[in-house]
């Protein structure tokens, strides 16, 4: 399995660019795949620097209905004409972010995407064939991202708090790896993995994707204590970590201090490859 990362907030080449998102490339020995595509066209200005022809990806994901993950898929469907992308049909939703007391920002899809012909919508639990999987349902609740809190959906002219039930997370089973791949977890990371575990009854081997745990302060005590308890937990499956995106560099470091050899960092242009 090979994994690019053709975007990210971060890049370590100058020849590569980055943004506010994320977007991976995966190839199995059956599939190719686009997880999330950015926020903008970026990623396929990248990806042609990285020698990735994504008109040959059989499908991409959109992990939930975020503008940053999302922003490039119309110019994906340009790109390549027969890969059907999956998403949870409440990621057509309309999705906003709080700047400040007074200020909502929209951050959902496109409207043009929304149009789109290409949707085939996930269940609790689809399977993708040749050792993929998509699942959507999150039983636990403990470390759920504060940051959820300046999210917001609007249903029936209702707004609300984000329950992000239009987030979902892609695995891939082979030669004994157990990859997860999580766009921004803000179902709580700790409460993802574990849901993986009792799906397929062991945990994955390796954790792909952001936290969402910029808005923590490590410098607070109560925070610095809840990194470190999330670090404990994440420790606790035996799997290496590759993070960025929404993670927050703070909360990065504090991990790492925590974690060692089992987090990593993903920049832009990151090639991990497994086994």
């Amino acid at each position: 399995m090979r994994i690019t990362t053709l975007v990210e907030n971060v890049s370590t080449d100058p020849l590569l660019g980055s943004e506010h998102g994320l977007s991976l490339w995966v190839e199995t020995e059956a599939k190719k795949i686009l997880f999330d595509s950015g926020a903008t066209t970026l990623f396929e200005e990248n990806a042609r620097v990285l020698g990735v022809d994504l008109s040959k990806a059989d499908f991409a994901v959109l992990s939930h209905g975020h503008w940053d993950h999302s922003g490039g898929m119309n110019r994906f469907l340009a790109l390549n004409g027969h890969a059907p992308i999956y998403l949870k049909e409440t990621a057509l939703g309309s999705f906003y972010s709080k700047r400040d007391e007074e200020t909502l920002v929209y951050a959902g899809l496109d409207e043009e995407l929304k149009q789109s012909d290409r949707f085939i919508f996930s269940d609790e639990y689809t399977d993708l064939g040749d050792g993929a999987f998509l699942f959507g349902r999150i039983e636990g609740t403990e470390f759920v991202p504060e940051g959820n809190r300046t999210l917001y959906v609007e249903r029936d002219e209702v707004m609300t708090v984000d329950p992000f039930d239009h987030e979902h997370y892609l695995g891939i089973e082979e030669n004994g790896e157990k990859v997860l791949f999580s766009g921004c977890s803000h179902l709580g990371i700790v409460n993802i993995v574990e849901q993986y575990r009792l799906l397929k009854g062991h945990y994955p081997t390796r954790v792909i994707g952001g936290f969402h745990l910029s808005k923590i302060d490590p410098h607070n005590s109560d925070d610095f204590h809840i990194l470190k308890e999330i670090a404990a937990r994440l420790l606790e499956s035996g799997a290496i970590f590759y993070t960025g995106h929404c993670t927050g560099e703070a909360s990065y470091q504090i991990l790492k201090e925590y974690m060692q050899e089992h987090l990593e960092y993903l920049p832009t242009g990151r090639v991990l490859e497994f086994p």
